[in-house]
């Protein structure tokens, strides 16, 4: 979860489609794999190969992460301003961006207030929706191998002695 305002200050749309969140949840992965409703071999073949493009899947938290989501894992990490801006600016990265340098929706997405958007990237085997949150992670400037997090116990794992509990700057 990150805060909302920045990439809504960012990108107009984003403000216009989701106007009173406090955060957003942000994924990335296999546009195929990813809209889907049923799973084929023949879907999950693409994803393994990256044939199937990139998206992004923007969910609008109404409220607090952990009383929204209270059967998932999460952690807190505290991020210093600059820290923030680095992680914002590695998931702007992973955006495809429109002539007029906006977020483009594709379509509503998996559950709640969300929806899909274009994205940048090569989603494989090698490359999940768990190593990008680690690229973007260590892009923040956490302490943070992507490679080979493969699932999110692996970016779990990697984090799991990080302070939850923030300190002032």
């Amino acid at each position: 979860m990150v805060p909302a305002a920045p990439l809504q200050q960012q990108f107009p749309a984003l403000k216009s489609r989701f106007p009173n969140t406090p955060n957003f949840e942000i994924g990335w992965g296999d546009k195929g794999f990813y809209q889907a409703s049923d799973i084929t071999a023949g879907i999950v073949l693409k994803a393994v190969f990256g044939l199937s493009g990139s998206i992004m899947h923007i969910f609008a938290v109404p409220n607090t992460p952990r009383a929204y989501f209270p059967e998932n894992q999460m952690k807190q990490l505290c991020l210093s301003n600059t820290q923030l801006e680095q992680l914002n600016s590695a998931i702007i990265d992973s955006m495809a961006l429109s002539a007029s340098h906006d977020v483009q929706a594709l379509g509503k997405g998996l559950y709640g207030d969300s929806e899909f958007f274009a994205a940048q990237g090569a989603y494989h085997v090698l490359n999940t929706c768990n190593t990008w949150t680690a690229q973007r992670l260590k892009r923040a400037g956490f302490a943070i191998q992507p490679r080979f997090k493969l699932s999110a116990s692996s970016v779990m794992d990697a984090i799991a002695d990080l302070p939850e509990h923030c300190t002032s700057e």
